[in-house]
């Protein structure tokens, strides 16, 4: 199967004022190749297309995982509130379950999925609270 790319995002990850003639929606060598150039830059190869397409949707797949680990950090925010009832045991687990989630974007593989289902989520920890005194 040919490799397929989205052009434009490879053309725009190497830079902006490509000039060109030519469709380059089917996103293929071959329709790279049937593009008349008419930019004053050399034309690209397929090679550098593909490299650079490749950077963008690692870069984009990063700042989709980096964001779907802000959502869940943001969702443990209050644990750390001085005043909220967790556990001293809790506590300990949701600040370890916080640090897995700020490690995510370092570990091998990353960014995966940019936060789908091949991410390697930590286990979010179970947060009992601490018992209120009665009023």
């Amino acid at each position: 199967m040919e490799n397929v790319i989205d052009i434009r995002i490879a053309l725009e990850q190497l830079g902006t004022g490509w000039q060109f003639g030519g469709s380059v929606t089917a996103g293929t060598h071959e329709a790279w190749d049937a593009v008349l150039w008419e930019g004053t830059r050399s034309k690209p190869s397929w090679g550098e297309l593909c490299a650079a397409h490749a950077t963008a949707t690692t870069a984009a797949q990063f700042i989709a995982l980096r964001s779907n680990r802000d959502a869940l950090l943001a969702d443990t925010d209050k644990m750390l509130l001085p005043d909220y009832p967790i556990t001293a045991e809790a506590l300990a687990q949701v600040k370890a379950y916080r640090d897995a989630l700020r490690a995510l974007p370092e570990q091998p593989g990353a960014p995966w999925d940019g936060g789908g289902a091949a991410t390697p989520w930590p286990a979010a920890p179970s947060t009992p609270q601490a018992e209120q005194p009665c009023a």
